[in-house]
């Protein structure tokens, strides 16, 4: 059985501290500048994810803030919700709802532990697999139609829910799409994470839902294969990267899938398809003519 992000155990400095009305039971994950605790509402007993900031530096809080101000105004079944939110001394925190289940990077890790001597598509989950991701670009979809862009989709910020749903987190990179609104506009140089990032944004460019869609398609890729599409620890090489087709790393995928996973992630964002509610169409329909062929 999995780990859920309620049943973590307590192993956090945080222990029996309050945010608000909320008792700190422990860690659920902890980044360079940010930390996402187990809490408890001290009124009514539910459990909620409490993400506060744990550097002093300006950038944190201020990636956070905005998180709160985007996620206040989303309201999608694939989008973590926001309970609520408030300030720790000069520290902001906000409260989400508490999920179970795991994230899409823990599930791709133990699908690719038992790769084959010849393995096949997705380790023989890729129905499975494109429904979740077809998902993912609903909520995509949604977003994108209020004029954001996430800029961090990976498979740690794809949360797979207990309950079947498929839910985006992690919104501290979200900006306006080039053109949009300045206010959530953002001077950051490489920001993202590399392996996923379109190369305009690793190129410190304005960016547009495009980038997103490469995004999807690298965690796609990632998916099918059980590779990344590089290795680099530098902002400019993962976008001169020439990524080796799926069919030639994996059997059983179909010729659609692979046509459409190579247009997502085309280096030109002109060149990638748009928008995300077609491309969740497209992965509907190519797995259920390979449910229809099984």
């Amino acid at each position: 059985m999995p780990l859920t992000l309620a049943t973590l155990p307590v192993q956090s400095p945080w222990d029996f501290a309050r945010l608000g009305p909320y008792k700190v039971l422990g860690t659920i994950a902890e980044g360079g500048m940010g930390i996402v605790l187990r809490g408890q509402d001290v009124r009514s007993g539910a459990l909620v994810a409490l993400k506060t900031v744990r550097s002093q530096q300006r950038y944190p809080a201020a990636a956070l803030r905005r998180e709160i101000s985007v996620l206040g105004k989303l309201s999608h079944p694939g989008i973590v919700r926001l309970v609520s939110d408030g300030m720790c001394g000069d520290a902001p925190w906000m409260a989400m709802e508490m999920l179970a289940g795991e994230t899409l990077s823990t599930q791709i890790s133990a699908l690719w532990q038992r790769r084959a001597p010849l393995p096949t598509a997705a380790a023989g989950w890729l129905s499975e697999g494109l429904f979740i991701v077809a998902r993912l670009c609903d909520a995509l979809a949604y977003l994108h139609g209020r004029g954001l862009v996430h800029r961090d989709v990976k498979p740690a910020n794809v949360f797979l829910r207990d309950d079947g749903g498929v839910t985006l987190l992690d919104f501290g990179l979200v900006c306006a799409a080039r053109g949009a609104s300045p206010d959530l506009r953002t001077s950051e140089v490489c920001v993202g994470t590399l392996e996923y990032a379109a190369p305009e944004q690793l190129r410190g460019e304005p960016v547009d839902t495009r980038a997103d869609i490469y995004s999807v398609g690298s965690l796609l890729y990632e998916l099918i294969t059980g590779r990344t599409l590089a290795d680099a620890d530098a902002c400019d090489t993962i976008g001169l990267v020439h990524p080796v087709a799926p069919s030639e790393l994996v059997a059983g995928v179909p010729r659609a899938l692979e046509t459409l996973l190579r247009a997502m992630l085309a280096r030109r964002r002109e060149d990638r398809p748009s928008p995300a509610g077609e491309i969740a169409d497209a992965l509907d329909q190519i797995a259920g003519r390979m449910a229809a062929a099984a």
